[in-house]
């Protein structure tokens, strides 16, 4: 629709009010909130949950049908003294051996390089609580076992990353219905 280029509070009551369908997407990860860091003070200004991001756009709770969390295999923080995580931080250049081919991330305007960092399932099991996802959105599967880089089935992925997936449904206690390999 239209009106959907232009969000605002009145447009997400005609949305509610029509029973149509719409993809609301929050910013950042959820334990750079400002409320919910166990990180502070490397955090952002507000709460990066998705009860956070619905009080700040005005949808009531039971406007939602789904919460996907969208979850990294390996999380990234901005370049600096940005902050720790609940996993290891590495190097791009481990990252680049591990897949046999060089990879880095940048900023989008400073272009300063990211940092990257191993996965933390505690880090996952809080994001889990704050935001009760029932979906999951799995990106950069690829980086657990390089050998599924444009792999598109569940079945043919390694089983590697097929047990990596497993464990996150467990913990999640949702699917993973999406998922990125390249």
């Amino acid at each position: 629709e239209p009106y959907l280029h232009q969000f605002n509070q009145e447009n997400v009551a005609n949305l509610i009010r029509g029973s149509q369908r719409a993809l609301l997407e929050g910013s950042q990860g959820c334990l750079l909130s400002n409320i919910h860091s166990p990180y502070y003070p490397y955090c952002t200004s507000r709460d990066t949950n998705v009860s956070g991001i619905m009080a700040e756009s005005g949808v009531p709770p039971f406007a939602v049908r789904n919460v996907i969390g969208v979850v990294r295999t390996y999380p990234l923080r901005v370049a600096g003294r940005s902050g720790p995580t609940g996993g290891n931080e590495i190097t791009w250049q481990q990252m680049s051996d591990k897949l046999g081919k060089a990879v880095t991330e940048s900023t989008t305007v400073t272009k300063r390089t990211r940092r990257v960092f191993e996965f933390s399932m505690p880090d996952f099991m809080r994001g889990c609580v704050l935001n009760r996802p029932n979906i999951l959105a799995l990106t950069f599967l690829n980086y657990i076992n390089k050998d599924d880089e444009g792999i598109v089935r569940f079945d043919d992925l390694s089983k590697e990353s097929r047990g990596f997936i497993d464990t996150l449904e467990a913990v999640a206690q949702c699917p993973v219905l999406i998922m990125s390999t390249s």
